[in-house]
């Protein structure tokens, strides 16, 4: 928990993974080719927490657990939104800037925790956010309104 909201991917092995399979499949993780170390096979898997970390990750497992399901706005594997049953490409920054006001939508992104999150940076030089931001809206077309601009803070998406 101490390196959130940096911690991107957990990685871990098991001796011998069938009884926590479903679990961990549950939770995310996914599991890699076995590997044989000295005779004996590993098996290795990793976690992804997505770009909100740790919190985007616990807040998408218990909105699953409460059936939310906002992220069907996004379609990350594919890279695209999904508006009105089209599929609308993004660019790895609009995907990354989506998910992770997914995964706190309702509340208040700041625009540091943006830089951190989507460029990895704290500079705050230039106007950035607000080309991805505008791109966002234009690719969200009638879903647009619910992006808010909260004027010295951040960004809001609000729950569709």
């Amino acid at each position: 928990m101490e390196l959130r909201p940096d911690l991107r991917r957990l990685y871990t092995v098991l001796r011998n993974p069938e009884p926590y399979l479903p679990v961990m499949l549950e939770l995310g993780f996914v599991p890699l080719q076995p590997i044989d170390v000295g005779g004996t096979t590993l098996h290795p898997v990793y976690l992804d927490f997505g770009p909100g970390s740790v919190d985007g990750w616990l807040a998408g497992l218990a909105a699953r657990e409460l059936g939310v399901d906002d992220t069907s706005l996004l379609d990350p594997q594919a890279r695209e939104l999904l508006i009105d049953g089209r599929r609308v490409p993004l660019t790895r920054i609009e995907l990354a800037l989506a998910e992770l006001l997914l995964t706190r939508a309702g509340t208040v992104v700041s625009r540091q925790e943006i830089l951190r999150t989507v460029w990895h940076t704290d500079h705050e030089g230039s106007n950035i956010i607000e080309a991805a931001i505008g791109s966002l809206r234009r690719k969200l077309g009638g879903e647009a309104q619910r992006l808010e601009t909260v004027r010295g803070v951040g960004y809001r998406l609000r729950a569709g």
